[in-house]
């Protein structure tokens, strides 16, 4: 009789087994599906601020009339005069100064063979400091 009693007890757990996995399964759906809507919410209002931020920056700072160029300061010790400098330099009155790349400014003025080394500052709010140390010609050929 002890078998007969075992038989049926394990056939009883078994299919409680089956009932508890398919309770479970529907519980780990349910948690799996609400993770995955937190995770899109979050992304998704992650990019709209991120979007937010680079709109606002671009308004406010790269495109603000207030930060346009309105004079360019132009240092040589030099040949050179003030407007080949600032032709030079690629630059121009009316430019943003926050989006100018004073690195470029800068690259640009020291290809000319005249210019040695090259200053180039940021006078917020509406001015361009250029600072040029030019080359010393020893010998001139003809």
């Amino acid at each position: 009789m002890k078998l007969g009693n075992r038989r049926r007890k394990r056939n009883e757990y078994l299919l409680d087994v089956k009932v508890q996995t398919e309770g479970r399964m529907r519980h780990r759906v349910r948690w799996l599906s609400a993770i995955l809507a937190a995770v899109a919410v979050v992304s998704l209002s992650c990019y709209g601020v991120y979007r937010l931020v680079k709109y606002s920056a671009a308004k406010m700072v790269r495109e603000n009339p207030r930060f346009a160029i309105t004079q360019i300061v132009v240092e040589d010790d030099g040949a050179m005069t003030p407007q080949q400098v600032v032709a030079f330099a690629g630059v121009a009155v009316g430019q943003n100064l926050l989006s100018l790349d004073l690195e470029a400014v800068r690259r640009n003025l020291e290809m000319v063979p005249l210019v040695r080394h090259v200053e180039v500052r940021r006078l917020l709010p509406q001015r361009l400091f250029i600072h040029v140390d030019e080359r010393i010609a020893v010998a001139r050929l003809r």
